[in-house]
């Protein structure tokens, strides 16, 4: 499971919060490609 995955299943427990606050950036990218 990517931590991608675990924001979707856990965002509103902050499961991921700060894993994501360290690849914001990385994330934002394969968004940005997917979409």
């Amino acid at each position: 499971m990517t931590c991608f995955e675990a924001i979707l299943n856990y965002f509103s427990m902050g499961v991921c919060e700060n894993y994501t606050q360290l690849n914001t950036l990385e994330l934002e990218h394969r968004l940005r490609v997917r979409f």
